[in-house]
């Protein structure tokens, strides 16, 4: 798993418009990286410039660095997704 959304759907056509919505926003995204409320513990967030989160990290970090390395890639991973035309992605139910 790569991510998780940051946010709550309904039903199966509001995730997927949430889904392309992050898609069209790629290169727009601002990653942010946080330290949690627990004793170790980074996450990250891909915000749109006016501050909705779209995306999160699946997990925690121990490391800073390692939970910016996450962000980076994926970011890198959604940009390759969207650069290559989604592929796949046409045949999904709906």
């Amino acid at each position: 798993m790569v991510a998780i959304s940051g946010e709550c759907f309904d039903d199966y056509g509001g995730c997927l418009a949430g889904f392309e919505e992050t898609c069209r926003s790629a290169a727009a995204l601002v990653g942010t990286v946080r330290h949690t409320e627990a004793p170790s513990g980074w996450t990250w967030q891909a915000r749109t410039p006016d501050g909705r989160r779209l995306a999160r990290s699946a997990r925690t970090y121990e490391r800073h660095a390692t939970c910016q390395s996450a962000a980076e890639r994926f970011h890198s991973l959604l940009t390759a997704f969207v650069a290559a035309g989604r592929p796949g992605w046409q045949g999904a139910r709906s």
